[in-house]
């Protein structure tokens, strides 16, 4: 193991991610769309859930209820600048790089929108089962008791735990409010009330664990484990692992979390076509918006539907009810690189990255400076947001000569 190679390798995927990403909230807006799909598998009401989402972005607007949930979960929101996980990888990474990495994403309003959508999500769920703290076990919605018993929770336990909500929510803090003598009436003494205590709590901090884990998807331990193989950063075959998986774990996450968890979780025909339905009327939208004032900030008008030949229809549409694999198919687009589809599945600005400083060593050795100068700006604009840039991107990319991908039908509006 390198640790020279680890760093270097980190170092240009954080690089990487900040080319990339300069508007990635504006392109997440969608991201409420799958929030709410995940509070509607706990029986909430998936659009009252969008709209709490949305009217909360970058944890704006915050009350009484949701400085209680920030409060009693502020390692779940903060832990790891999870913000940044979803898109680099700093584990390696030299200081300095961590450091302009963090301020960018900190700058663009990734962190703030995170965690917004963190404490959102959370709040439903505690909101959610709070409201239903007058129902017995039976009498619970079918979706709800589902997951408390997905995460272990009994009758005795469910009747003890609604009559201790605190601050009109149900959280880890009705736990806290258990007496050792309602302890010793739940379980006997079949443990110290200490394990008593602590399992309980194991199991309530589970459900906003996941909770907080499928409102900012990003690669887990699970997900490392299939794309890197097992191998470790610093070695050859772990780095070039790295980079050519570079993103693509976001996707994954959506894939396995979203749609095929959500597609279980319904457990019935009608309940996978609520699902399916709702998720695609809560996400176009969305979507629309997010593309519209994305190109417009770029300095383009909507691409012509009526322009696109049948793949780039299908493409087109495909992006606007998933555009969260649309930002994972984002770093494959031709605007970026113009290589075959073969080429694409295995690359990433990383890789991109590194042909190029390749191909400029040998252009520089054959004496080519007009090759030279085009793999140089290409570096360029692997490790720096040029022509991804709002508002100023075109004019950088007309100042190097350079012209902007346009999708059928579009035109610009400023800049080349």
């Amino acid at each position: 193991v390198s640790p020279t190679l680890g760093a270097l390798g980190a170092n240009i995927r954080s690089l990487g991610a900040i080319a990339r990403l300069p508007t990635i909230v504006l392109r997440s807006l969608p991201d409420a769309a799958y929030i709410a799909s995940f509070a509607q598998r706990w029986g909430n009401s998936y659009f009252k859930s969008l709209a709490t989402t949305l009217s909360h972005t970058f944890d704006s607007f915050a009350n009484e209820e949701r400085k209680f949930i920030a409060k009693q979960f502020k390692l779940l929101a903060d832990s790891h600048l999870g913000y940044m996980a979803r898109f680099a990888d700093l584990s390696n990474g030299t200081e300095l790089i961590h450091k302009v990495t963090t301020g960018f994403f900190r700058g663009n309003l990734l962190e703030s929108f995170d965690k917004g959508n963190r404490h959102s999500l959370m709040h439903v769920i505690a909101k959610g089962l709070y409201h239903q703290r007058h129902q017995s076990w039976e009498n619970l919605n079918p979706a709800t008791r589902f997951q408390l018993e997905k995460y272990g929770l009994s009758q005795n336990e469910w009747n003890l735990l609604r009559t201790k909500n605190q601050s009109g929510l149900f959280t880890t803090a009705n736990v806290d409010a258990i007496t050792d003598d309602e302890f010793k009436s739940l379980y006997g003494h079949s443990k110290p009330y200490y394990e008593m205590r602590s399992d309980l709590y194991r199991k309530i901090y589970s459900i906003f664990s996941v909770a907080s884990d499928n409102a900012v998807l990003m690669p887990d331990n699970f997900t490392k484990a299939f794309m890197y193989h097992g191998t470790r950063p610093g070695t050859v075959i772990g780095e070039a692992l790295r980079m050519v998986m570079q993103f693509k774990g976001f996707a994954i996450n959506f894939a396995d979390k979203v749609l095929i968890q959500g597609f279980q979780d319904a457990r019935n025909t009608q309940m996978r076509l609520r699902w399916g339905l709702s998720l695609v009327a809560g996400t176009l939208p969305l979507s629309y918006l997010a593309n519209y004032f994305d190109n417009l900030i770029h300095g383009k008008t909507m691409p012509l539907f009526s322009a696109m030949n049948r793949q780039e229809k299908m493409d087109y549409l495909i992006d606007l009810v998933q555009p969260n694999l649309g930002i994972f198919m984002q770093v494959f687009d031709p605007k970026y690189q113009g290589a075959d589809s073969i080429v694409h599945l295995f690359s990433s600005p990383s890789i991109n990255f590194l042909g190029n400083v390749a191909f400029l060593g040998g252009s520089v050795a054959t004496l080519n400076p007009h090759k030279a100068s085009k793999h140089l700006k290409n570096i360029a604009k692997n490790i720096l947001p040029i022509d991804t840039m709002p508002v100023i991107g075109p004019y950088l990319n007309q100042l190097l000569g350079d012209k902007t991908y346009l999708e059928p039908g579009q035109k610009m509006y400023y800049g080349r």
